[in-house]
């Protein structure tokens, strides 16, 4: 796959300088026809399906106002991908799970991690989790090819939900273009049911802003 990236940047941008979505992803690349950059995203988002990779995410709604998170406490919307993830791990037979973030500097990769980590061992809903190890890796966009990748994903789902197409037909070609890419990374996803709580988690987990907002409860012990 990284193999694939490399000759696929090498050819369409003569180098191997990450390509952030927020570039590739946008109305002007429709409008001024950058084919280079449509090229490059749907043949990452084929990467997705040829690779069988599994593609799970968290889409929130804007928050009325900034929302901060006390140290030592796991932002709430990272706790449905823990979750789905255990469950992918534990169908799958998978040993252990890493979380890998895009880095973004000491001070808050250090809060991260903290809240990880007393999740996973101080609150009785991490204690149930066996199938995600306890450490996570923090690494640079700009050396990392496989968190790129994700940066694409990320951003069609991101674009889709924004713009509203779940609930519309997209009209401009920006937006069939977004409809497009959202269709076939959805088929990367899969909603899993859990028997023992007769629940199910969503593949695409929308969270309300009232949900985002409300007070967390058992993420820090």
């Amino acid at each position: 796959m990284m193999q694939e990236l490399f000759t696929l940047k090498q050819t369409l941008f003569g180098s191997q300088d990450e390509k952030k979505a927020s570039k590739l992803i946008n109305k002007n690349t429709v409008i001024h026809n950058r084919t280079n950059y449509v090229d490059y995203v749907n043949s990452v988002v084929r990467m997705f399906e040829t690779y069988s990779c599994k593609t799970y995410a968290v889409v929130v709604e804007k928050p009325d106002e900034a929302v901060s998170f006390p140290d030592g406490l796991l932002p709430k919307h990272y706790l449905p991908i823990l979750k789905i993830v255990e469950l992918h791990c534990e169908r799958e037979n998978k040993s252990k799970s890493l979380f890998v973030y895009d880095s973004q500097d000491t001070g808050a990769d250090s809060k991260i991690a903290a809240a990880f980590t007393n999740f996973l061992y101080k609150s009785s809903l991490g204690r149930g989790f066996n199938k995600i190890l306890e450490i996570p890796l923090f690494a640079s966009s700009i050396v990392t090819p496989c968190l790129q990748l994700v940066d694409i994903a990320a951003s069609v789902i991101r674009h889709y939900h924004t713009m509203g197409l779940k609930t519309r037909k997209p009209c401009s070609d920006f937006e069939k273009w977004v409809d497009a890419m959202y269709s076939r990374i959805r088929v990367t996803t899969e909603d899993i049911f859990e028997p023992s709580t007769g629940f199910t988690h969503y593949g695409i987990y929308h969270m309300t802003r009232q949900i985002f907002q409300s007070k967390s409860s058992d993420v820090s012990g």
